[in-house]
């Protein structure tokens, strides 16, 4: 049970008065666990022993990988039916779409909508392929030596006007275009790790089987402390 950080108000009053009385408590919100765990690979011993790579270390790592990938896709998931509601309420409370490609002005965007909202951003996130748009800028926009070092592969932008940008390469979890703006942790929610990813092994005779799993809870208790940008053409 995550607790939220209750509100509070202050007023300025006459030497002669006193201020309301307010009894107080504070909202709480339960973060779930779910388990989330890989196929089970079952094979012979007989034809492992055909293999000259260890096949199952290999597929325990990409096990791991997958896993990490579904911990992703639920994520984002949540943070887009979060933005969803927010938008059906009013209209750009949650997004927005540019009338633009990927420019240092579009991006401000996000980062002036969660400053209406009076949060901060902790970082920035966005697809490989949005991010290689992001770096053509030209020297009359950066300047010409931050220009001359994102040309030669020397520098990146992951420190982009002071704020925090995250790539990935998992464009079917984030479309390419977006970038999604986060409050920091302190300000978001919670991810709790109640069993990290484990490997079970079972060997009956000559067969040999294994499968991944983990247990997670993530809580969104701040909706506000998510908004998404799509770049339009």
């Amino acid at each position: 049970i995550a607790e939220k950080e209750p509100d509070s108000v202050a007023a300025t009053i006459p030497f002669n008065a006193r201020s309301h009385i307010r009894y107080f408590k504070g909202s709480r919100y339960p973060v779930t666990f779910s388990k989330v765990q890989s196929v089970e690979f079952k094979k012979s011993k007989f034809e492992l022993a055909t293999y000259r790579t260890d096949i199952r270390t290999i597929l325990q790592e990409n096990s791991v990988k997958d896993i990490q990938k579904q911990e992703d896709g639920n994520f984002i998931a949540g943070v887009d039916a979060i933005i969803a509601a927010q938008d059906a309420i009013t209209a750009g409370l949650g997004s927005k779409t540019t009338t633009g490609l990927v420019t240092v002005s579009n991006v401000m965007e996000g980062v002036k909508e969660m400053a209406k909202k009076q949060l901060p951003v902790g970082c920035i996130l966005m697809t490989q392929s949005t991010y290689a748009d992001l770096i053509k800028q030209p020297s009359t926009q950066i300047g010409s030596p931050a220009a001359s070092e994102l040309f030669r592969g020397q520098s990146q932008l992951d420190n982009f006007f002071g704020y925090k940008i995250i790539t990935t390469i998992k464009n079917d979890v984030i479309g390419d275009g977006e970038a999604y703006y986060f409050a920091p942790a302190a300000y978001l929610g919670q991810m709790y790790l109640l069993q990290d990813c484990m490997v079970f092994l079972k060997t009956e005779a000559d067969l040999v089987s294994f499968f991944t799993y983990e247990s997670v809870g993530i809580g969104l208790g701040n909706v506000n402390a998510v908004y998404k940008v799509t770049f339009g053409a």
